[in-house]
């Protein structure tokens, strides 16, 4: 694994890999009935502490089109994350894409459409959930959703037929 914020932003590194470890040795007493509290200790000060990338995010700022403040936290939240200071937080982060993402919700709605003709009331409400919270909606399980409705689809107007 790359170095410490070595590698593209959004692909996990040495730190993601430690973060777990520390996790996992955390709890290792319930999965092993051996306690292993020194090795969650190490791991995670090696993560919050030494690890010579990431820290926190104390640093805000300023909307110099509206003039709204941001606390460092507010900035994790923000679309510029990757660069607004944020990046130094995040170990492990959900990339996604607004125009891929927009792309998908419309496919989602036109599917959306088509499946109320058929009253596939469970799929309806799943893809109304899914439109609803669209933005966090990560593409690759959109895509899938969207080719799985397609084959339930085909299979409803084969029936109908």
């Amino acid at each position: 694994m790359a170095e410490p914020g070595k590698n593209t932003y959004g692909r996990a590194d040495r730190v993601a890999a430690w973060n777990l470890l520390a996790r996992i040795y955390l709890n290792a007493e319930v999965y092993t009935s051996t306690p292993r509290w020194d090795d969650a200790m190490t791991y995670a000060e090696k993560v919050i502490i030494n690890n010579g990338y990431y820290h926190l995010n104390t640093t805000g700022a300023t909307n110099p089109v509206t003039g709204e403040k941001y606390t460092g936290y507010q900035m994790l939240f923000l679309a510029d994350n990757n660069r607004n200071g944020a990046q130094y937080e995040n170990l492990l982060v959900g990339l996604t894409d607004g125009e891929t993402t927009k792309k998908v919700m419309k496919e989602l709605i036109s599917l959306s459409r088509r499946l109320t003709l058929i009253r596939c009331r469970q799929t309806i409400m799943l893809l109304q959930v899914l439109i609803t919270i669209g933005v966090n909606v990560f593409v690759c399980a959109s895509n899938l959703l969207i080719s799985s409705l397609r084959l339930n689809l085909l299979k409803l107007q084969h029936c109908r037929i």
